[in-house]
């Protein structure tokens, strides 16, 4: 029996490998990591061009823009139902005949993960993430499914500016610049 578990080509290949680029963590990429749901080639690029500060501010600027659903209208296009009230929803379900269907919790599951991959605002979409994570509303089971996607419009986009007053609420009143 042989001690090893696959066996073994007693052949070897003559093509050369192929050689990729260089891709040891740096300080852009551990940026675009941390900051982004993962570095592409054309966010690497901005980074090198408009060195890391410029990358924050023109986040910044993206995330006042582009809020909401509004990071990618592909991807906002999926969920119809996100724009409705939870009341228009159940309507809209009833009228389909399917009044405890998840067509919401869908909807939403597709453009969240859509505009975490594809929205312009990268920074915004890791900070609705994080805030999504630490307010978080179970809903695995219950009467929030067709209540959860207003939260997730209304109520944790608006998290990260609530965080900054309560951090500048919290300072001794002659150190506030809110």
């Amino acid at each position: 029996m042989s001690p090893h578990v696959w066996p073994q080509s007693t052949r070897r290949s003559r093509t050369p490998r192929a050689r990729f680029p260089d891709r040891s963590p740096g300080h852009t990429d551990h940026l675009l990591s941390r900051f982004s749901f993962g570095p592409t080639e054309a966010s690497r690029a901005y980074v090198e061009k408009n060195g890391i500060q410029g990358w924050y501010d023109k986040q910044v600027e993206y995330g006042a823009t582009y809020r909401g659903y509004d990071g990618n209208a592909h991807v906002a296009a999926l969920g119809p139902l996100l724009a409705m009230s939870p009341y228009d929803v159940r309507e809209y379900l009833r009228q389909e005949d399917n009044e405890f269907g998840w067509d919401a919790m869908d909807q939403l599951t597709q453009v969240t993960l859509g505009l975490q991959a594809w929205s312009k605002a990268q920074l915004y979409e890791t900070l609705v993430d994080f805030f999504s994570n630490h307010l978080n509303v179970p809903n695995h089971n219950g009467d929030v499914w067709n209540t959860r996607h207003a939260y997730d419009r209304d109520v944790i986009p608006q998290a990260p500016r609530w965080a900054r007053s309560r951090a500048c609420c919290s300072r001794p009143r002659s150190t506030r610049r809110c």
